[in-house]
């Protein structure tokens, strides 16, 4: 009995040591999720000013945060797969380290083609991150995957709120020339990865991956792999409702900073306001769990779809005569818009299973993408009928995408 009770309690002990080691390697992985997206927010704020040293209109800077967002997300499910074969933290440690350096060096840029260079590099180091890391987080957190889904999403919300607060005070106490040393905690990141982020993969993953390369198997059974991830109706539902809460959060990031350029605001303020509202996007992510649990995902998904309308059309009618509701309103916006992020990601894991990384590159990367294609279009037609009109009509995708939602079956 005693030797049955001692090994009882080893198994209690490296039971609990495993936990910590899954809770830790989550939260480092949080952490570099942070890190990464806090680059790839960096243009928002300062875009306009980058456009008005360069002499580039609103069409073509948006034309260039299009390229970005291409180059982000729309090549993420093909990195997903490799990440689903590989199993290499080859993909989280290069893909920060990538998106610092170049993503730093934006502010610097000295003409058209340099700036399109840099942020295309720097983003393909965002695209290297996300799919592997998202993979990683359901691998390691076999106790409450959406909770840890919520923490990491919300360390990539914290990290996209911050990233303009960080260029702004940058640019406005340092100049746009003095960005590139922000690439230095983004490496050092890059390396606390490589340390703490357990090994997870084998010779036999890499032998696998390489004589798919070399047999010309790797692109055919990519596309197989898409199809039969698509052939599952509720991933096509969850990936339907990413895209059209992409367009709604890419509208406000990458359009109010134009506006508010316009109306005389300092590059500070502009970095504080999206800041707010993203982080208020980080909270609800962490918040998005605990709403699960009380009122269901099918309202919570409602609650997130439904509220854009409202406040998007109260940001319109208050921006110029009362700033301070306008402001309310689009922290607001902000909040609904990332509610349901965690559960849209972990029920869309949950319905096609044996393809987590491919499916993180759809909802977290090809979604953005596919809205990144969509930009230089609305660059258009907001130059035509305002931006506040516009945030106005992004606003309607989502509220009419909700119809969709009653037909999920997936459970989170």
């Amino acid at each position: 009995m005693q030797e049955k009770s001692f090994i009882s309690k080893l198994n209690l002990s490296a039971k609990i040591k495993n936990a910590d080691s899954e809770d830790k390697t989550v939260w480092m992985l949080s952490f570099g999720h942070l890190s990464v997206d806090s680059y790839s927010a960096f243009i928002n704020p300062i875009m306009p000013f980058i456009a008005a040293k360069l002499g580039i209109a609103l069409t073509l800077a948006t034309t260039l945060i299009s390229i970005s967002h291409l180059c982000s997300s729309i090549i993420q499910p093909l990195f997903g797969y490799a990440a689903d074969i590989l199993k290499k933290r080859f993909f989280i440690v290069w893909g920060l380290i990538i998106a610092s350096i170049f993503l730093s060096f934006t502010g610097a840029a000295f003409n058209f083609w340099i700036l399109g260079l840099c942020l295309a590099l720097g983003s393909m180091g965002v695209a290297f991150y996300h799919p592997q890391a998202t993979g990683f987080v359901k691998q390691f957190a076999l106790k409450n995957p959406t909770k840890a889904m919520s923490i990491f999403l919300a360390g990539g919300t914290v990290g996209f709120s911050a990233g303009p607060l960080i260029s702004s005070f940058t640019v406005e106490h340092f100049g746009l020339e003095r960005m590139p040393v922000l690439a230095i905690y983004g490496v050092v990141v890059g390396l606390l990865l490589l340390k703490f982020v357990p090994k997870t993969s084998d010779s036999s993953s890499f032998l696998n991956f390489k004589a798919q390369v070399f047999n010309s198997d790797f692109l055919s059974s990519f596309f197989r792999a898409v199809r039969e991830s698509f052939a599952v109706n509720d991933l096509k539902i969850l990936f339907a409702i990413s895209v059209a809460k992409c367009l709604t959060v890419s509208s406000f990031c990458v359009f109010l900073p134009f506006l508010w350029q316009k109306m005389g605001y300092s590059v500070s303020k502009i970095g504080l306001l999206i800041f707010l509202f993203v982080l208020a996007g980080a909270i609800a992510t962490i918040a998005s769990s605990i709403f699960e649990r009380k009122i269901g995902a099918s309202m919570v998904f409602y609650l997130s779809m439904l509220t854009i309308l409202p406040l998007s059309v109260l940001f319109l009618l208050t921006y110029v005569s009362a700033p301070i509701i306008s402001y309310v309103a689009v922290v607001l916006a902000g909040f609904f818009a990332l509610l349901a992020i965690p559960i849209n990601m972990v029920m869309a894991q949950n319905a096609v299973p044996q393809y987590r990384g491919l499916v993180s590159g759809f909802i977290g990367g090809l979604s953005w993408g596919i809205v990144g294609v969509l930009l230089p279009f609305t660059g258009f037609v907001a130059e035509h009928i305002g931006i506040p009109t516009l945030l106005v009509l992004v606003s309607l995708v989502p509220f009419v995408c909700s119809f969709f939602v009653k037909k999920l079956s997936v459970k989170s």
